[in-house]
């Protein structure tokens, strides 16, 4: 997994290959100017400030002075090119990633957000997203920096003084194992950590989702105790990693870096005693000011390694959700349609060995208005949902004009289909961008549409089709909000409307307003209707009474009460509740 992950970090990598080759050549340039600047002052300390020296050669020191400076300033110059290209690019790669996991989950089957609550989907768009281009911060912009630097530095140790080196070079592996397993320990802390910031995310959303009725029921407390436990797990993984963190970076570096400026100083120390004249203090200086910056810049990456960790767990689960698998689509157009529509013994089952539709047949015709009744869970919404493409049905056949829809391309069908839910979803904006969508309709045919279905109210609001929409349309009334989902059906002329009961939460007064839309878009196109006041749909061609996933009844609203069974039943119900 972990090779996987960091195989595909690569990927994403490569496609920044300017910017981040661009960035590497000042991060290069920045880290020759780091070595030069320490060899100038030893070669000034071992050559221009002893005794006499310092008098005769005072132009001299002067001069390179002047030079240190300018290294010193085009080196600043450097190192804010290089982090300006490698953060460039960090930014872009995050970006790119991000769209990716958007675009991956706008195509991912209905039947994939079954099972996965919508905090835990935003978690992995925004906060996974987010921390993962904190990676590529921490790896392209200061890791690299930190790794290239302390290469060189290495070899110019080496190079300087084989004896240090080989010292050197030998504490170094003892660091690595040290921070090997402090990493992987670290990361599957991290790990376990996202799981239940996810969890954290998915409670959250859910509290402020669901919060009328959790105040309503006093619920609030028990909430709280859940979100609670979710934030005690989070906590306590990460002071576990803070007490691994403090055990094994900092101590270790530290130790690693006083170690070996006591080995260099003893090792000067030792060469003066035994009168060495080869030992000089710009040279003593230079290999200390070399190990304590190596040393320095590990004890950086070190620190980037919490980011760095919680960054690669991140990535683990944003791959985790682009490798979910997108269904396969047909690619044909089911072309221009009449609206004919049949299922053919068709079977299907949420979860396996659950049944919701059973050998369900139906056969509707163009232009006919059919409604669909029965108690919750008997198959209502399952119809309109294999036929809009959400699912594919496990046994059987559904057919758009004696065309098997699962051989054509889904959006070339719900092209023609033309959904109103009970709850209408309005997107912010304006009512206007809410009824024409990202199709190409004139204020004039929108407007047109408003009153074909007696939305005239809307129309003349105080801003018209202008009028702001906030928060799914709470500044407007239940009744409005429906009203505006039919404009948004009416306009586009379809086929094949579906209706989930429109005056199902709609008050008396506003109610015939709603009726006389739904019988306006209804003309002339097949339409089904969820019903749930029966009331509504006495004047639809068939009735279909669903129990258990089996059609039980059908027939006129006269027949059917002439029947006297569950349907006259559930009428009678209904009128008496009245």
């Amino acid at each position: 997994m972990k090779k996987s992950v960091i195989n595909r970090i690569i990927e994403y990598s490569l496609k920044e290959k300017k910017n981040l080759s661009i960035g590497a050549v000042f991060t290069i340039l920045m880290t020759v100017f780091e070595i030069t600047g320490p060899i100038i002052l030893a070669y000034v300390i071992n050559n221009l400030l002893s005794g006499e020296m310092l008098v005769d050669n005072i132009r001299k020191l002067v001069a390179i002075l002047i030079m240190y400076a300018a290294i010193f300033f085009v080196n600043s110059v450097w190192k804010y090119y290089s982090r300006v290209y490698l953060e460039k690019a960090a930014n872009n790669i995050a970006r790119k990633m991000q769209l990716d996991v958007y675009d991956h989950i706008q195509k991912m089957p209905i039947s994939f957000y079954d099972n996965l609550p919508a905090g835990k989907v935003v978690s992995r768009i925004t906060n996974d997203t987010k921390t993962v281009k904190s990676f590529y911060q921490m790896v392209l912009a200061q890791l690299m920096v930190s790794a290239t630097v302390s290469l060189f530095m290495l070899i110019m140790i080496l190079i300087l003084d084989f004896k240090i080196a080989i010292i050197v070079y030998l504490l170094l592996p003892i660091m690595l194992y040290i921070f090997y397993k402090f990493l992987k320990k670290a990361h599957n802390i991290f790990r376990e950590m996202r799981k239940y910031i996810s969890e954290e995310n998915a409670k959250i959303n859910e509290a402020i989702t669901n919060i009328e009725l959790i105040k309503a029921y006093n619920l609030e407390e028990n909430f709280s105790k859940d979100y609670d436990e979710s934030a005690t797990n989070v906590y306590n993984y990460g002071y576990s990693f803070t007490k691994t963190y403090a055990t094994m970076s900092y101590n270790v570096t530290d130790l690693m870096k006083n170690l070996t400026t006591m080995i260099i100083l003893g090792y000067y120390a030792y060469n003066v005693l035994i009168g060495n004249t080869d030992v000089k203090l710009g040279s003593m200086y230079l290999m200390i000011e070399y190990t304590t910056r190596t040393f320095l810049y590990i004890s950086n990456s070190v620190e980037r390694m919490t980011p760095l960790e919680q960054s690669f767990s991140a990535a683990e689960h944003i791959f985790e959700l682009l490798d979910e698998k997108i269904e396969e689509s047909a690619s044909d157009d089911i072309g221009n349609i009449k609206g004919d529509v049949e299922f053919d013994n068709v079977s299907f089952s949420y979860v396996e060995n659950e049944p919701v539709l059973k050998n369900l047949s139906l056969d509707i015709r163009n232009g006919e208005s059919v409604a669909f009744v029965g108690t919750t869970g008997s198959g209502k919404t399952t119809i309109m949902n294999l036929l809009l493409r959400f699912y594919s049905p496990q046994e059987g056949t559904i057919r758009i004009d004696g065309k098997d829809i699962q051989k054509y391309d889904e959006n070339s069908i719900r092209k023609h289909i033309s959904l109103v839910p009970q709850d209408p979803v309005l997107f912010m904006g304006n009512v206007k961008e809410n009824i024409k969508l990202n199709k190409d309709f004139s204020d004039e045919e929108i407007e047109r549409a408003l009153r074909d279905i007696g939305a005239d109210r809307i129309v003349d609001f105080r801003n018209g089709i202008n009028e702001e929409i906030r928060d799914n349309g709470a500044n407007f009334s239940a009744g409005e909000r429906q009203l505006i989902a039919f404009a948004r059906s009416y306009i586009t002329n379809p086929q094949i409307l579906i209706l989930d009961e429109a005056t199902a939460n709609i008050d008396t007064q506003t109610e015939s307003v709603i009726q006389y839309a739904v019988d306006k878009i209804k003309e002339n196109r097949t339409t089904l209707i969820i019903a749930h006041r029966l009331s509504t749909i006495k004047n639809v061609d068939c009735i279909y009474v669903l129990d258990k996933g089996v059609i039980v009844e059908k027939g006129t609203h006269e027949q059917l009460l002439a029947n006297g069974k569950i349907y006259t039943k559930m009428y009678h119900e209904q009128n008496k509740k009245g």
